[in-house]
């Protein structure tokens, strides 16, 4: 699998208070929980740390594809993992120093199939999971995070030819990395420190059938699409249609 190895020159907003930073329109909040990819909730920002709460867990039937980045450590980078590290339970250890130029890596882990992720969150059996993001227009989607792994697992996964997140029993969701069309190796995100996530918020619109849908996902700095609304009470008020 080919890398790209991201450089972050600029930072266009960078709150160290709260934990979160602003780079080209994404949002990435720091955390000390183990957030996962796909999963539901609310993230409060306090004066020094910033709070994720999972409120929901959307069931994966069908396995999503993701986009794996490698990222070198940096200061900050470095800091939020040896935080966040004290809080989960992990063998993670991680030596890097600021003068040497062979710095280690983590990983930043992106849903990259939208549609299959809308597709799951409309089906019946996240119907639980729809309503509850239709009451809370403040919720949001856990759309990546910044995890570290130990060599050996981020080398199966340079490894492999392409990785996806499915969830493998109830509420259990791994990353199942594939090679030549088979499953080379599993990994739970409880194998990896997670200290960084980013997300997405749902915009609504009504079928055919007045039924409510989600059909896009977007960042928090960016709008819906045109007919399309991330107040549940705009699109309901709404008379355009789409079709499946």
């Amino acid at each position: 699998m080919k890398f790209q190895h991201l450089v972050y020159s600029t930072l266009l907003m960078l709150n160290f208070s709260c934990g979160t930073m602003n780079i080209g329109g994404f949002s990435k909040s720091s955390t000390t929980e183990k957030i996962v990819i796909g999963n539901i909730g609310d993230g409060k920002e306090f004066i020094l740390q910033n709070k994720f709460k999972n409120s929901a867990f959307p069931s994966y039937k069908q396995p999503v594809k993701v986009s794996v980045s490698e990222i070198f450590f940096n200061n900050r980078s470095y800091q939020l993992f040896e935080k966040a590290k004290g809080f989960q339970s992990s063998n993670i250890n991680i030596n890097y120093t600021d003068s040497i130029s062979d710095k280690p890596k983590y990983l930043k882990l992106t849903l990259a199939d939208k549609v299959g992720v809308i597709n799951a969150l409309n089906n019946d059996e996240n119907h639980s999971v729809k309503t509850y993001l239709s009451h809370k227009k403040d919720v949001v989607l856990v759309s990546g995070v910044s995890i570290a792994f130990n060599k050996e697992d981020i080398k199966s996964i340079e490894d492999a030819d392409v990785v996806f997140f499915i969830e493998k029993n109830y509420k259990n969701y791994v990353l199942q990395l594939y090679n030549s069309g088979k499953i080379a190796k599993e990994l739970s995100f409880n194998q990896g420190v997670v200290f960084q996530y980013e997300t997405l918020n749902c915009c609504w619109q009504k079928n055919t059938r007045q039924e409510l849908n989600i059909v896009d996902l977007v960042t928090g700095f960016s709008d819906c699409p045109r007919e399309t609304f991330r107040s549940i009470k705009r699109a309901q008020k709404k008379n355009t249609y789409y079709k499946f």
